[in-house]
């Protein structure tokens, strides 16, 4: 994963720079091209034009076919100059539309055989029961956790890839953002953050958060905030508040007291792929695509996610949703 996500932020710094090396060069051969024109136009096409002679009237249209054929001779260059850096666009859209869908078909490939091995592994579990020595049932409970992050893993990239494809599925409805979503997954979370010795508050401060979006969107937005929280924070508490704005928007907000976010990091914190700790010795587990996606899911849903963090402060995450 992390050499795919080097490749990844490879592929996107090459494209960025050839694609600024392409426009700068189009540019140059303009100005130059341009200049060589004006110096033709002036001296030689002026002396085979000189009408001066035959009158003001001649004078004028011999200013004006300098006008037309200049004129003529830029639309050619900037036409062809446009068609250039479309051309260059398409091809790179379609080699990213590429790489996404063997993104996507090799994650569904993957997917299947490993669910039927963790399918396989719970069953000889079970057939063994009591059988098992110690030691043996904490290698399954490895190899169940392994797989479950691989699983989840696949299941981001499958997302991912479904977003920017446009495949993805969405079915909008009014929701009440505390009873439909919130609420059916304050236990679970409460759980993991108790067994981190963490404390995690949840704060409704409004009854009635109707909000219209995409429910399965919805709740992984706050299942990946709640999961960011709990994964980076080693201490302290965690506040999930869900109240109203000066414009009457319903705001939710999730804040940790985390190891935080550097600030030159922050511009890159919703980019897929993107860890502020890369490597293998990264202190922390994950493929850089939980914020990514959670970016993507608030853009469908027309909300809007922001973030403040300091540095060994902790981070607070604001999700505000449109009337």
């Amino acid at each position: 994963m992390d050499g795919l996500r080097q490749m990844s932020r490879q592929t996107y710094i090459s494209s960025k720079i050839l694609s600024s090396v392409k426009s700068l060069r189009i540019i140059l051969i303009y100005v130059c091209v341009s200049a060589l024109w004006i110096f033709f136009a002036n001296n030689i096409l002026g002396k085979f034009l000189s009408l001066s002679e035959f009158g003001t009237w001649l004078q004028i249209l011999k200013e004006w076919i300098y006008v037309i054929i200049t004129s003529l001779f830029l639309y050619f260059l900037i036409n062809r100059s446009l068609f250039l850096i479309n051309r260059a666009k398409d091809e790179a859209e379609a080699a990213n539309r590429l790489k996404t869908e063997f993104l996507a078909q090799m994650s569904h490939e993957i997917r299947t055989p490993l669910s039927v091995s963790l399918s396989f592994i719970g069953k000889i579990k079970w057939e063994l029961g009591e059988k098992l020595t110690p030691e043996l049932l904490s290698d399954f409970s490895v190899i169940e956790k392994a797989d479950q992050r691989l699983v989840k893993t696949i299941d981001s990239i499958l997302e991912m890839s479904q977003l920017q494809l446009g495949t993805y599925s969405s079915s909008f409805k009014y929701l009440d953002l505390v009873k439909d979503v919130l609420n059916k997954i304050e236990g679970e979370y409460t759980s993991s953050a108790e067994k981190k010795k963490l404390l995690l508050h949840f704060d409704y401060k409004i009854d009635n958060a109707i909000v219209y979006c995409d429910s399965n969107s919805i709740s992984k937005i706050f299942t990946s905030l709640l999961d960011n929280a709990i994964n980076y924070t080693n201490s302290g508490e965690i506040k999930l508040s869900v109240e109203r704005n000066g414009k009457g928007n319903v705001l939710v907000s999730v804040e940790d007291t985390g190891i935080g976010i550097a600030e030159n990091f922050l511009p890159r914190l919703f980019e897929p792929f993107s860890q502020e700790e890369q490597g293998f010795l990264r202190s922390y587990e994950g493929n850089g695509l939980g914020l990514a996606l959670t970016k993507k899911y608030c853009d469908l849903i027309g909300a809007k996610v922001e973030v403040e963090s300091e540095k060994g402060k902790g981070s607070k995450f604001l999700v505000t949703f449109k009337k």
